[in-house]
């Protein structure tokens, strides 16, 4: 038994025409990849400031 699929075309929206939709999907990037380099920051922040941070943990499971 074999899986196989056949592609014949390839469709791309594109969102040029819509300009407020366009706005509102950058503007919704844009704070998704703020909200991420944000918290990124924090965590480095968090780890520089306190050096127990930098420790592994272990757990032991015995």
């Amino acid at each position: 038994m074999s899986n196989s699929t056949l592609v014949t075309e390839f469709m791309l929206e594109d969102f040029a025409e819509n300009w407020e939709l366009r706005i509102l999907l950058s503007v919704l990037f844009l704070l998704v990849y703020l909200y991420s380099l944000i918290g990124n920051l924090i965590i480095i922040i968090a780890t520089t400031v306190d050096q127990t941070l930098n420790t592994p943990m272990t757990s032991s499971s015995g």
